[in-house]
Formats: structure tokens, sequence, C-alpha cells
């Protein structure tokens, strides 16, 4: 489909090819989104870490604070400790 496309521009012009403003359209989108999402992602960090051990604390954390929170919602009077 794409060589005959290139075909039909290159033996009768550009200007000839069907649609050709809104497939330059799309591309140029979807470029955009790309560098986009590339320039805003961030620097991406290359040293790596043992992470054994770790994971339980973060999640164990995540857990209390998440009990804690409910805790409060419910009513409950638990001080402040932090």
């Amino acid at each position: 489909m794409v060589v005959p496309l290139l075909a039909e521009g290159v033996g009768r012009g550009i200007t000839n090819i069907p649609h050709l403003a809104s497939i330059v359209k799309s591309v140029l989108f979807v470029a955009l989104i790309y560098l986009l999402k590339t320039y805003f992602g961030g620097a991406k960090c290359t040293s790596e870490r043992d992470m054994h051990g770790k994971v339980v604390l973060i999640t164990v954390s995540l857990v209390l604070g998440i009990a804690r929170i409910t805790l409060i919602l419910a009513g409950w009077d638990i001080g402040n400790r932090s």
C-alpha cells in the first residue's frame, strides 16, 4: 500500500496523493507527542541498587498509613504519634 502511494506521488506529483494533509498532520502530531513524552520523561537512572528487604518496609509503611487514615475516618482517637 505504501509503494503504490509513493509511486502516485512520484509519477503524478505530490498534490495528487489522497488525504496527504491528514497524513502529514497525523505524523506530525504523533512525532510531537513522542518528543514531549521523551523530554518530560526525565533523566534515566543507570545505577542499580540492591533493594532486597527494603520493599517490605515500603509496603508496611503504606499499609500502616492506610490503616491510620481508615481509623481517623472511622472516628477513632489515635493521638498525634508520628
